[in-house]
């Protein structure tokens, strides 16, 4: 069985990090990707390109500003309405059995995708 866990951003601490070498401890494959880590992990996958983090951070801003407009919002966050990640190229390259949302907010992947 193939798992790809998806999180904008993956540290040694961080839950995504801890469920995934649990796996990978079972004999699992298990991958995570990322826009952001500083794990050097051959499982860990960062998005590379700088036009996919600029455009994951043009998508987060979008998502902020549409925000705006509501007085009474009690919380900070929100479903990503705009991504311009090319995330689902490198799932669909990656093709897991299945895939784990973690944190995908910040444009890394939207409702849509």
């Amino acid at each position: 069985m193939n798992i790809l866990h998806l999180s904008t951003s993956c540290s040694f601490n961080s839950a995504v990090y801890r469920l995934h070498s649990s796996l990978i401890n079972e004999g699992v494959n298990s991958k995570i990707l990322t826009l952001t880590s500083d794990i050097h992990d051959t499982q860990v996958i960062k998005m590379e390109k700088v036009s996919d983090i600029v455009f994951a951070k043009i998508g987060n801003k979008i998502d902020k500003l549409s925000l705006n407009k509501y007085k009474y919002r009690s919380s900070p966050f929100s479903s990503s309405l705009v991504s311009y990640s090319s995330t689902l190229k490198y799932i669909n390259e990656i093709n897991p059995d299945i895939v784990v949302l973690h944190w995908i907010n910040a444009g890394f992947l939207s409702i849509d995708q």
